[in-house]
């Protein structure tokens, strides 16, 4: 019976959708509103993390619901929406829990499905060993890696991973994925990652990347699960570490742990932040204007490489209390000490710049601790209103020293040296506390939420710093440092948003928003040069001092209109914006500075389902970002007083047009998965680098000597900085080899401007990249993987052509494990590393082999004993190519070489119902 229009009052219906067995929600459901008469949709959707759902602007009548779920039977029921307008209904599905013992299945398992923006691979599809962890698993599925130790996913960083839709160690993705068995995972669901707000209203908020949450098996919800280790090699290497499980329903704790001497960090860059790995980085390192900058220099050791000593553990704690409110709590520590030892070798971009070149050694040590909290709390206040209260404190420390050897050179010669020491203190402090309050009206896609923001941060540092400076002109030139810097950086920041969204008929939504910031902090920085007469550090440096304050203020209008019909969906949106940017500073002299910025921000977000399982996305968004306390602050660094630093308080904000598209496809009947996406960003604004390199030695403002061949580097606002960025995978299985293929491309293209000596360099940077990787899916006792990657990228520089050049690296390996007599497990991987084209010296070309032997005993061979060994031929080494505007850079590290190691590690293995890994249950996957 077709539905009868009562009204022109719109209905809604939502609902729960739960395990029959476990009374766990189900992420992914399929739940879909059918006309009786003939099954034909009305409506479709899928439930989220929480195992909801919710279909609005919806006619007067009877409906048919049909839900459905992989591995549950569907379930149907009569929805009758002509005398109220809303209907909350609570859907419990039964596993298809049939008996298989006497069935072989030869159809291929179907590996993923599309469901609107959320991919979603079936984790039995994808054959790992026993021993595997979750990163194992989901690096087989097409589009996702890990890049300089970051994950992604369909070509974006995953900025979340949860468990059953939950959080898990905060934003901590590896820190789950390497502590998760593979075993306990029965799907992989990746989808565009949105805030809390923007989940609530439906419109995007703007942030870019992906979330990746694990559906666990419903017999791996209740029990205990994980494993320990611990083992020893040679030259004194160790490792000792495990994680530990405890689930019940909704009550989840995990504990992790772990220590070792051979580079093993299951942690994140997080655990990295605020005073390791603050220099420079991406652009060819800047050399002091890090996190901190100014003053006496950079006050954290670039730590991130070398041979590291961690030190690590974590608390997850999650819950449900009653059903209004859940908790997730997470609390991490680590310590890492690193002993890097660093060659580097640039080459300028300079017109008649002679040939001018730096090379530099450097050794440094850095021990760093730091303290992480992560809280979450969710209470429903009544139906219709809820908060969500998320505060972060993080904690670090750090000490270190480090020595460093450099010297300019040109085709006449030796130029300059510098001999430096450093030694460095820091403390940070980082707490933020987002709350959101949310309520839904009566009427359908009537809602209001409000989210409050505040901040708080604060560094304090202190480091000596002793350098002997060398300078080769007509004679022998000799200077000397012998400082201590005091640092002390505060900031208060708060931020509001208010959203409002209102049903404009059917199909259409409105949304009204406001946002206001506000963002204060203080600087200062203070040098003293020890006293000859006294030995103490009690001179004041007045150049190199500074007292400085900023404060940044913005308030932002706009409205947003979505329109959703059956296949498209369209939200274009348009905000206008006023910023206020202060500067003032109070020592060594007295300046004030105060810019007011208007600017207009569209922004659009357009989907179009070619069908459920294929989809086109395309975003763009024009934002504004406003430059750092350190970038604005007027003082010298002489951290490498051949290579200074100072800040600009004459900086505006930038203003960037980003644009992202992405094609979805997947083919359930052939296990096919494809994805094309491309990014372009261009910014005006720009803060860039002004680099001034001394013809001859020169006087700066102040006192301040600059040598010749020396730099000076200031950021400056410049027009016309472009990024371009192209990707695509396909995934599918070659059923003669029982294994699955990736494929995936990307291009990009990158243009920075930079001044150098007051002229307009343009740096471009081009590259092309080929990956293909099969993965074995014969069984869970032979596991073998395939993969190369060919990049290649030139560098094109407009002031000094002859300088252009390219260069390509490849990478190829192959890794086995296979199990022999359900015991012994035979391991080896060799991974061949080619770079061509990269300066004298820094050119490689060698094999990495590693192997393993290992048994398995005790009961249900739990325990199990393994010979390790690392890098058999002697031949690892760490190299890489860096650019900036300025200069083309080659680096390379110390890294770990050969050892041995004899390990013993035990799993944990504690569940109620049929023992997981059981025969029955092996065949029912």
């Amino acid at each position: 019976m077709l539905p009868v229009l009562l009204s022109a009052q719109t209905r809604s219906v939502s609902g729960t959708v739960l395990d029959m067995e476990t009374q766990i929600s189900l992420p992914g459901a399929n739940v879909a509103l059918l006309q009786p008469a003939d099954s034909s949709l009305v409506r479709g959707t899928v439930t989220n993390v929480d195992g909801e759902f919710a279909m609005e602007g919806l006619n007067a009548g009877t409906y048919l619901l049909r839900t459905s779920f992989l591995g549950y039977h569907p379930e149907y029921r009569e929805i009758d929406l002509r005398t109220g307008d809303r209907s909350n209904v609570s859907v419990v599905l039964e596993r298809t829990a049939i008996a298989l013992q006497a069935v072989e299945v030869e159809e291929q398992m179907h590996q993923s499905v599309q469901r609107n923006d959320t991919t979603e691979f079936n984790a039995g599809a994808f054959k790992v060993n026993p021993d595997a962890d979750t990163e194992d698993l989901i690096l087989k599925m097409p589009g996702v890696s890990i890049e300089g130790g970051q994950v992604q996913a369909q070509g974006e960083e995953v900025k979340q991973v949860m468990v059953d839709g939950k959080p898990f160690f905060g934003e901590d993705a590896r820190a789950t994925l390497r502590n998760l068995p593979a075993e306990v995972v029965d799907k992989i669901q990746i989808s565009d990652y949105k805030s809390d707000q923007s989940r609530f209203t439906g419109f995007n908020d703007g942030e870019e990347g992906k979330t990746i949450n694990i559906v666990t098996k419903p017999e791996f919800r209740n029990g205990t699960f994980g494993r320990v280790y611990g083992g020893y090699g040679d030259e004194g290497r160790y490792k000792a570490g495990g994680n530990i499980n405890f689930f019940n329903d909704a009550r989840r704790i995990t504990l992790l742990f772990q220590t070792n001497n051979i580079n093993q960090q299951n942690f994140s860059p997080n655990d990295l932040s605020g005073v390791a790995g603050a220099t420079g980085g991406g652009r060819g390192g800047r050399g002091g204007r890090g996190r901190f900058g100014g003053g006496t220099g950079n006050f954290a050791i670039n730590a991130r490489d070398g041979i590291a000593t961690t030190t690590a553990g974590g608390l997850n704690f999650s819950d449900e209390w009653g059903k209004r409110l859940k908790i997730n709590a997470s609390y991490f520590y680590n310590r890492t000490d690193r002993v890097v030892e660093n060659s580097i070798f640039r080459e300028f971009v300079l017109p008649d710049s002679d040939g001018l070149t730096y090379d530099e050694r450097e050794s440094l040590n850095e021990i760093t601790d730091q303290h992480r909290v992560n809280m979450r709390l969710e209470y429903e206040i009544d139906s219709m209103n809820s908060v969500i209260f998320t505060p972060s404190v993080n904690y670090s420390s750090s000490r270190g020293n480090s020595s460093l050897l450099g010297a300019n050179r040109d085709v006449s010669g030796l130029l300059n040296t510098v001999d430096r020491g450093f030694d460095t203190e820091l403390q940070s402090l980082n707490i933020s506390a987002p709350i959101l309050f949310q309520h839904k009206f009566r009427t359908p896609r009537r809602t209001l939420s409000v989210q409050l923001t505040p901040g708080y941060n604060r560094d304090r540092g202190q480091n000596f710093l002793f350098s002997e400076n060398r300078f080769f002109e007509d004679s022998l030139f000799v200077d000397s440092l012998d400082q201590e810097g005091q640092l002390y950086v505060e900031g208060y920041n708060v931020s509001s948003n208010v959203a409002y969204t209102e049903p404009v008929g059917e199909k259409g939504m409105l949304q009204i928003s406001w946002n206001s910031s506000y963002t204060i902090s203080d600087s200062r920085n203070e040098v003293f040069s020890r006293n000859p007469l006294t030995g103490g550090y009690d001179l004041r440096d007045s150049l190199l001092n500074n007292v400085f304050e900023s404060s940044y203020h913005t308030q932002r209008l706009g409205t947003e209109y979505n329109h959703n019909w059956e296949k498209l969906q369209i939200t274009l949106g348009l905000s206008y914006q006023w910023a206020e940017l202060s500067a003032v500073q109070q020592f060594p002299v007295s300046l004030e500075g105060l810019q007011n910025f208007n600017a207009v921000l569209p922004n659009a977000r357009i989907t179009y389902k070619f069908d459920r399982n294929r989809n086109f996305r395309l975003f763009y968004r024009a934002s504004n970002n406003p430059p750092s306390i350190q970038q604005l602050q007027n003082v010298v660094n002489n951290s490498n007083p051949v290579r200074l630093t100072i800040g600009n308080p004459n900086l505006k904000q930038d203003y960037r047009h980003g644009m992202f598209m992405r094609y979805s496809a997947s083919n359930p009947e052939k296990s096919t998965t494809s994805f094309i996406g491309g990014g372009f960003s261009y910014t005006n604004n720009f803060i860039g680098d002004a680099t001034t390199v001394a013809r001859a030695d020169t006087v700066l403002a102040g006192g301040v000597l600059l040598p010749r061949g020396a730099q000076l580097v200031q950021p400056v606002n410049l027009d016309g900085q472009l990024g371009v960025r192209l990707f695509g995978s396909f995934g599918l299985p070659v059923k003669p080899l029982k294994s699955n293929l990736n494929i995936n491309g990307s291009a990009r293209y990158s243009r920075t401007p930079g001044l150098i000596n007051g002229d307009l360099n343009w740096s471009n940077t081009p590259s092309l990249g080929l990956g293909l990787s099969l993965g074995s899916n014969i069984s869970e006792s032979v596991d073998f993987t395939l993969s190369s990657n060919t990049a290649y990228n030139w560098v094109f520089n407009t002031l000094q052509p002859e300088l252009n050049s390219s260069f390509w690296s490849q990478r190829t390996r192959g890794e086995v494990i296979v199990i022999l007599f359900k015991s012994v497990v035979f391991t080896l991987s060799a991974d061949h590393q080619y770079f061509d084209g990269l300066s004298e010296g820094f050119n490689q070309n060698f094999v990495l082999l590693n192997s393993g032997l290992g048994y398995k005993f005790l009961k249900n061979r739990r325990a199990e004993l393994r010979l390790q060994a690392f890098d058999l031929l002697g031949a690892n080494v760490s190299v890489q190519r860096e650019f900036s505007d300025v200069f083309i850079e080659d680096r390379q590290v110390n890294v770990l070489q050969r050892f041995f190691m004899l390990t013993f590690t035990y799993n944990i293995r504690n569940f109620s119902g049929p023992l997981p890994g059981s025969e029955q249950q092996r065949r029912w996957r």
